[in-house]
């Protein structure tokens, strides 16, 4: 099967959502609702955070192999290990794009972090071209990216500062390298010797720095570093000139989830004021979508909604502020744009 190409998708790849900024698509059904006719996914992966860098697509896709992984080795997926995780950062050189596509067997296409994406399309490059990803435990996310000790306020300001230095050092804004690589390894202390963020440096694009900086090249060449990513098939719909209603996408979901199948949806609309049509919205997000609920008020006048529950890349207190991710169906298809292949899962 090829790879979706996605072209009509193509405005969100950059635009992707950091962290809880954007609540507007995610509208959560509270608490008090009683839930009715529901399906959920049980034994899903710990939820994680992406706080300062945008790479949802990733955390989609490893939430997704990391749920098959326990189901294979019939582990409480709450307790998975980071030897047994899919990296993060590993992923991220494998998100979809045009010049991989084109030439997916040249190893210089993959030696870059890639900031965006489709989640859909990252999978299924995986699954039909690599087959191995690096384990979290050779380049742990949390730790590099300094995650859990600084805000997340703080955590993004740090991503931007890094980006920053690294144009500095390209723009000779500045004489001293070492000064650069110094801070640096101030907002980044586990990112590795200064001589190997010097180097980094030297990269010719901020991809390509923020590869040689957190991904370890052994995490791609020893097996010992790797899992093996799910023997399966990715599938998704719309088709192809496929328009599927509201409801229809309720349902197709419904059915999804009852043969006990996460899916990934990709690249919702999270801008603050959405109007239908929109040919253009900024930001992109993509979460996993796990579990199907009709939640009704507990008082008069009754009014039942359809819920999805979505396992976010926004961190654990987004998910426990927000009803553990039930958000109402109905908006979050909406920014859908019902368009190719926004639903993927594998089979």
């Amino acid at each position: 099967m090829k790879l979706l190409i996605l072209f009509s998708l193509s405005y969100f790849v950059n635009h992707q959502v950091y962290a809880k900024d954007y609540d507007s698509a995610l509208v959560t059904i509270p608490k008090e609702f009683s839930k009715n006719d529901t399906i959920e996914i049980k034994n899903m992966p710990p939820i994680r955070s992406q706080d300062g860098l945008g790479l949802c697509t990733s955390f989609a896709v490893s939430a997704l192999f990391d749920f098959y992984t326990c189901q294979a080795k019939k582990i409480d997926c709450s307790k998975i290990s980071p030897d047994q995780q899919a990296s993060v950062l590993g992923i991220a050189k494998y998100a979809e794009n045009t010049d991989l596509m084109d030439d997916p067997e040249n190893s210089n296409n993959y030696k870059k972090i890639r900031i965006g994406g489709m989640a859909g399309d990252t999978c299924m490059n995986i699954i039909n071209n690599f087959k191995k990803i690096p384990k979290e435990s050779c380049a742990p996310f949390d730790l590099l990216m300094n995650i859990n000790t600084t805000s997340i306020q703080n955590q993004k300001d740090n991503i931007v500062a890094l980006e920053s230095k690294y144009k500095m050092s390209k723009e000779q804004k500045v004489d001293c390298v070492d000064c650069i690589a110094d801070d640096i390894k101030a907002l980044f202390p586990f990112s590795g010797s200064k001589a190997k963020i010097k180097a980094a440096l030297g990269e010719p694009e901020y991809e390509k720095f923020l590869y040689s900086l957190l991904l370890p090249e052994k995490c791609n060449q020893d097996s010992k570093f790797q899992i093996t990513a799910p023997s399966k098939e990715l599938d998704y719909f719309p088709k192809e000139n496929e328009k599927i209603d509201r409801p229809g996408v309720v349902n197709k979901i419904k059915d999804i989830l009852k043969n006990g199948t996460p899916i990934i949806a990709d690249a919702v609309c999270m801008a603050e004021v959405f109007v239908e049509p929109k040919s253009k919205c900024n930001p992109g997000h993509s979460v996993v979508i796990s579990g199907y609920s009709q939640m009704c008020s507990t008082v008069k006048p009754i009014k039942c909604y359809d819920a999805f529950k979505v396992h976010n890349s926004w961190g654990q207190k987004w998910q426990d502020e927000n009803n553990d991710g039930w958000i109402l169906a109905d908006e979050f298809i909406k920014r859908t744009h019902n368009m190719i292949g926004t639903f993927s899962w594998l089979k």
